[in-house]
């Protein structure tokens, strides 16, 4: 993915939708337009990918992110939990004069 010039850093609106029992709600959230144009064009030339809409496209990686980012902080807990060095990792120590 390119890094879009100052030009294309303009922001667009896009719906996003949360799931719920028995109704959906929508929010809106800015997304730079050129990240917006790329995920259209990866819709539209591969529609075997089975994503009916930019929004269908955004829920999912937004979900699998939150999912990637959950798991590594459990993991980083769980990792952390039984050292007893990391209640001192973040004190500062002092030096003697």
């Amino acid at each position: 993915m390119t890094r879009p010039s100052p030009a294309q850093r303009k922001h667009i609106t896009i719906k996003r939708g949360i799931h719920m029992a028995r109704t959906n709600k929508w929010s809106r959230v800015s997304i730079l337009t050129a990240l917006l144009n790329e995920v259209d064009n990866l819709i539209a030339s591969n529609p075997q990918l089975g994503y009916p809409s930019t929004s269908s496209f955004v829920n999912e990686a937004v979900r699998r992110l939150l999912e990637k980012q959950e798991e590594r902080i459990n993991s980083n807990n769980a990792r952390n939990a039984g050292n007893p060095n990391n209640r001192n990792r973040n004190r500062k120590t002092r030096k003697n004069p």
